[in-house]
């Protein structure tokens, strides 16, 4: 997530209070009359949570009754969600992370790298970034806690380069950019040190690809966008000299495209778009001239999709989103037209995902994030409707990873990281002790339980916010 966007989509996101309704297995004390909790009392991982205020609550036979502001009550699952690409059903087995998202990789092996703002997950302390196992466990050894935020994540064999507001990482001093190994999270020798901010990094060929509001970076005088020696990190004699951000890069066979903020690029006029010759550096004359930023990329065969702010581009209306030909950079027949902001793209299982802060893509109400098809632009019947935008997304096997604003997605309460299992869509329930703050508005017992309600944000490491 970028500088200049994470600022927008903190301004424009709706903040909610997700209101919990959890219930303990306690005991009874028949001699003296009262009623004693066992220590430490179990939440249920099977009673759903509310998104507003619970005022009040009943139980009759088996079945509790509940009043109050809410809109929506769904399982308890945490700070994000995995969803079927298919069926956008959540997999509920995705570790709970207390932050916000802004980058995902899949490790390659069925599980993910994730990154952003964050302390722990599924109660296990990771500040920033996580290795997420295929067996849906945080990886008890990688644990490269970063101390600031991270923006940016790519795998490239046995490393995981790094990239955001973080001055150490792995045990090393490492100013906004690193290499870690994939195995041990440890800092590796290679520290290009840049000097502000990295939002996207590319590894491409021998190289690695880094874009971002940096002035120097691999010890050279690289303004916003570099390539670095992927041996050692050192910068190449290529300057691209793009004058503003650079928050989006793609390759191809033969040129590396490039999205952000900017106005010129390689000496010449680019309006946020731009495209670069890998064999000599050259720009190319492939210019889209969008009038608004462009924040995220994908290559898909003959085109380029491209997702943003903009409502022109290559001189014709297309509304934050655009399928742009290779070799002309001309918006092809495709249209998927969205009432707001995108923000992430992926592509995968025959569709390409669109995430934002979009209500409407594709000709169809569409809340935060979308499923087109690739050949009319149209959405597909797959509708998760997150609750809050979508600010970051990969695909990797049979899962697409999701991360953003949201508090719910696919039918069930998820704090901004979600996963769509490709392939079965199962989902599992996760729900830890503890509530913060003490505001509970409701109590109801029962012989062997007691319901509860209020205005509580967090339970055990799980954080509503």
């Amino acid at each position: 997530m970028q500088k200049i966007r994470s600022y927008k989509v903190m301004s424009r996101r709706i903040l909610y209070l997700l209101v919990a309704i959890l219930f303990f297995s306690v005991s009874f004390s028949t001699s003296a009359g009262v009623f004693e909790p066992n220590a430490p009392p179990a939440i249920a991982d099977n009673l759903w949570v509310a998104n507003q205020r619970v005022h009040t609550a009943l139980v009759v036979g088996d079945i509790l009754y509940i009043g109050g502001n809410f809109s929506y009550v769904g399982p308890p699952t945490g700070f994000g969600a995995a969803i079927d690409a298919s069926t956008a059903v959540v997999d509920l087995a995705m570790p709970a992370i207390d932050g916000i998202v802004y980058a995902v990789a899949a490790d390659g092996a069925g599980g993910w790298y994730v990154g952003g703002s964050f302390s722990s997950v599924a109660g296990t302390p990771r500040a920033n970034l996580v290795h997420i196992t295929a067996s849906r466990d945080v990886d008890p050894i990688w644990n490269p806690a970063p101390n600031q935020v991270v923006r940016a994540l790519a795998v490239m064999g046995g490393t995981v380069y790094v990239g955001g507001s973080f001055t150490n990482i792995g045990g090393a001093g490492r100013n906004h950019i690193a290499a870690l190994g994939a195995a041990t999270g440890r800092a590796t020798a290679w520290n290009p040190n840049a000097n502000d901010t990295v939002y996207t990094i590319l590894p491409f060929g021998g190289s690695v690809y880094v874009g971002g509001t940096f002035d120097s970076i691999g010890g050279a005088s690289r303004p916003n966008l570099a390539e670095l020696d992927a041996a050692t990190g050192l910068a190449t004699a290529w300057n691209a000299n793009v004058d503003f951000a650079v928050f989006a890069l793609e390759a191809s066979s033969d040129t590396l495209y490039v999205g952000g903020t900017f106005s010129r690029a390689g000496g010449q006029p680019r309006n946020r778009l731009a495209a670069f010759d890998l064999a000599n550096g050259q720009l190319k004359a492939w210019d889209p001239n969008s009038n608004g930023y462009v924040y995220a990329l994908a290559v898909a065969e003959d085109k380029v999709y491209t997702g943003g702010i903009f409502s022109s581009i290559g001189g014709q209306t297309r509304l934050h989103l655009a399928a742009l030909d290779l070799t002309t950079a001309q918006p092809i027949a495709w249209r998927a037209d969205a009432g707001e902001d995108v923000q992430a793209l992926a592509l995968g299982d025959g569709a390409l995902y669109a995430g934002g802060l979009f209500t409407s893509v594709g000709g169809v109400p569409r809340n935060f994030l979308a499923a087109l098809d690739l050949e009319t632009g149209q959405a597909t019947s797959w509708d998760p409707n997150p609750n809050g935008s979508v600010t970051s997304m990969a695909a990797g096997g049979y899962s697409l990873f999701v991360g953003g604003g949201f508090l719910n997605i696919g039918g069930v309460m998820r704090d901004y990281l979600a996963e769509f299992n490709l392939q079965t869509g199962e989902v599992t329930s996760w729900a830890p002790p503890e509530i913060f703050p003490p505001l509970v508005w409701t109590i109801v017992l029962t012989p062997d339980t007691v319901y509860i309600g209020g205005e509580f944000t967090e339970v055990g490491n799980n954080v509503f916010r």
